[in-house]
């Protein structure tokens, strides 16, 4: 997280006119800021281990730096999603989302091929941890609901996850 949204940080700072020019709602960068300074505050105010405090408990890794992070990538994404971009996101989330779905199956019914050496359940799915299988099959659930839901397509448009992959984009 920290790699990826340093690199975006980066991209932005060698673009700033470009960053300048574009007309992006101005209260992303208030909320960035607001966390940012949330963030800084809690790093100086905390009394705990500075190092922990910026790097996270170890296993974690959920510290500043991870935090900071993500504010980068919020922030590079609110400034250069487009429409093509998100619904392509939209989808790529349904179709992985449906191979998770199908191999949490195999593991379900102990047909996995890989003989998955773990502490918890017999469903891990790609993402190796129980926990971190249930949370993304949730954002899978709630995208796939929102699709359900479009009443200005189909029924067979609404369920086909790659529907606008196969479209032409003009």
């Amino acid at each position: 997280i920290s790699i990826l949204g340093f690199i975006c940080l980066f991209g932005l700072t060698r673009q700033l006119s470009w960053v300048r020019s574009q007309n992006f709602d101005k209260r992303s960068l208030y909320a960035v800021t607001f966390f940012l300074v949330q963030l800084i505050l809690v790093f100086l105010l905390s009394g705990t281990n500075p190092l922990q405090e910026f790097y996270g408990a170890s296993g974690r890794n959920i510290g500043f730096l991870a935090y900071f992070g993500l504010l980068c990538l919020f922030l590079a994404t609110t400034l250069t999603a487009n429409k093509h971009t998100l619904d392509f996101l939209v989808h790529s989330l349904l179709v992985t989302g449906a191979i998770s779905v199908i191999y949490g199956l195999i593991q379900a019914l102990n047909a996995d091929p890989a003989n998955w050496l773990n502490r918890y359940n017999r469903v891990i799915g790609f993402l190796g941890n129980p926990d971190f299988q249930s949370a993304f099959l949730g954002i899978v659930a709630v995208i796939s609901s929102g699709m359900l839901f479009k009443t200005n397509q189909s029924k067979l448009k609404r369920i086909s996850p790659l529907r606008t992959l196969s479209t032409k984009k003009g």
